[in-house]
């Protein structure tokens, strides 16, 4: 999977004030991992192959079947999101939504929180 992906994104914004980024970018001179939630930024480098293998995997598992768009124009204040997946061949997958997610949406926190917690 190492050799598949470049880079992840994601982004969540919750109304009023919360925000959180995650990057994961994936490069021959090692894995490098930026998070910011709100006012805290942690950035670490030449995050071990195993454990970006793990998270890839999970991924990919999560979005599997997911739409490229949701969205609930029902709803004013609430919480937009991206994810954007960049493969080395130069594809990209685009998801976001503002207010509507896919079923298992929360689990896109949960491992992005797990590959956290292993710094």
């Amino acid at each position: 999977m190492l050799d598949l992906v470049k880079r992840v994104m994601y982004e969540k914004k919750e109304f009023p004030n919360s925000q959180i980024y995650f990057m994961l970018e994936i490069n021959e001179n090692g894995n490098i991992l930026g998070y910011k939630d709100n006012l805290q930024t942690i950035k670490k480098e030449n995050l071990d192959n195993k454990i970006v293998e793990e998270y890839l995997d999970k991924l990919i598992r999560t979005i599997d079947g997911w739409k490229e768009k949701y969205e609930n124009q029902n709803i004013i204040d609430g919480t937009e999101w991206n994810l954007q997946i960049n493969f080395n061949d130069g594809t990209k997958k685009l998801y976001s939504g503002k207010n509507d997610f896919p079923n298992n949406f929360e689990y896109l926190d949960k491992i992005n929180h797990e590959i956290m917690s292993k710094l």
